[in-house]
């Protein structure tokens, strides 16, 4: 049972982190990884699309300087929550 969730939430953060790469608005693979770990941790919470855009654009203007103007905030996590529920 235990191998069953931990290759589930492997393979969650695989589908994410190729989701989040294909934005091309960070280039570092660790940043990535940190990022979709904090939105499938929220995920596994609850699904809801406001925590999941205050993840994103404090990730993308904190740590990697972005402008809001850069990015579509709710875009990006309405394609996360959609293919979450899919």
């Amino acid at each position: 049972m235990m191998r069953s969730i931990t290759h589930t939430y492997q393979a969650n953060h695989e589908q994410l982190n190729t989701i989040i790469n294909g934005w091309d608005l960070i280039a570092d693979n660790g940043d990535i990884d940190s990022l979709a770990e904090k939105i499938l941790t929220r995920l596994y919470k609850a699904a809801n699309l406001e925590p999941i855009k205050g993840i994103i654009e404090s990730e993308l203007t904190i740590t990697q300087g972005l402008f809001n103007a850069e990015f579509n905030t709710e875009n990006l996590a309405a394609e996360i929550v959609s293919w979450w529920h899919t």
